[in-house]
């Protein structure tokens, strides 16, 4: 009448995918402290690897849980990893939009890297963005409890940084005042980017992760699809209210306390030097993505584009002045009383 088993497993196998550049600097700090908090497996796509091979390399040399994939060479492979129609409807941009690029890392890697290393979870996030596993201060502990809730995917809320100062090279440990979620506060008058109708200056709508499963796929750098469409009915997020997919919130049977209090800690802009550095990197890009498909909106960050695009007509050190005077205007919280007055 009796039976003796194993101790269950109560932690799921976690992964994070990310598509890098310029990350010489950074890339081991980021590496160092996701493997800390438990991830089991970094998957890194470079997509310089020329450029970035000293900071790949030292990363890749931390753990053999960390793997630097070089997309250069592989592009091509790495299309082929995608159903046809996809390769052919991404292969166009992937040459001039790095969101191209990024979904089929993160789609190759579904497909592929996740499957081959017995990963249950990938959350997508980039090279500026740390994950906060909150008060549940175990990485693989927080995703099993989604598992047995029932979700497939999830979307955390981010959280984005506000320098101090500017000059630094590290901001992970240079930044600590973070504007929170805007679904946290009810009045915020830190930053500058209420013309762009949100107190963020970059996006605010989260990240996600995804159960891995054959047909998931990335629908975008901040969601995935899961394999059929009764898993869009079985998606968490902490996002309160789901304020950004309201039809998503209506028909989703997943409750927001599963997730917690993790978040995204977002390190868009660092310094000026990384202001001026970012838009020289990305140049005169156009206002849509996807050849006109998706349509940027009024933002900082095409105010930075066109910004800095007139002052380089004037000269280098024209839009290296352009950049601190945007950093200091309208990314910078340099009056330490407002930042204490929060």
């Amino acid at each position: 009448a009796c039976l003796r088993v194993g101790s269950m497993r109560c932690r799921a196998t976690t992964a994070i995918v990310t598509t890098v550049r310029d990350v010489n600097e950074t890339l081991v700090i980021w590496c160092q402290y996701h493997l800390s908090i438990g991830f089991d497996f970094l998957f890194v796509y470079s997509d310089a690897p020329a450029a970035d091979a000293a900071g790949c390399a030292e990363a890749s040399g931390l753990s053999d849980r960390v793997t630097v994939i070089e997309c250069s060479r592989t592009r091509m492979e790495l299309l082929s990893s995608l159903p046809a129609g996809e390769t052919v409807r991404l292969k166009r941009h992937c040459e001039c939009e790095v969101m191209a690029r990024q979904l089929v890392d993160a789609w190759h890697c579904m497909n592929v890297m996740a499957p081959a290393n017995g990963v249950d979870w990938i959350l997508h996030l980039d090279a500026d963005e740390l994950f906060e596993p909150g008060t549940t201060t175990v990485v693989g502990s927080l995703f099993w409890q989604l598992s047995i809730s029932g979700a497939r995917c999830v979307t955390f809320q981010n959280w984005e940084a506000a320098p101090e100062n500017d000059g630094t090279s590290d901001p992970f440990r240079a930044h600590s005042l973070f504007k929170k979620s805007a679904n946290l506060v009810d009045n915020f008058n830190l930053t500058h980017g209420e013309k762009y109708g949100s107190h963020f200056l970059f996006y605010d709508n989260g990240k996600a992760a995804c159960r891995v499963e054959p047909g998931a796929k990335p629908l975008s750098v901040h969601e995935w699809l899961p394999s059929d469409p009764g898993g869009i009915e079985c998606w968490a997020s902490n996002l309160a209210g789901l304020q950004y997919r309201p039809q998503r919130a209506k028909r989703s049977p997943v409750i927001a306390s599963c997730v917690g209090d993790a978040k995204i800690m977002h390190y868009p802009t660092s310094s000026s030097q990384a202001l001026y550095g970012k838009y020289k990197l990305l140049g005169d890009f156009g206002d849509t993505w996807f050849a006109g498909k998706v349509p940027i909106p009024h933002s900082f960050h095409r105010d930075c584009r066109n910004t800095l695009a007139r002052a380089s007509a004037r000269g280098r050190l024209a839009a290296r002045h352009a950049a601190t005077k945007l950093f200091q205007n309208c990314v910078a919280v340099l009056d330490t009383s407002l930042a204490t007055g929060q």
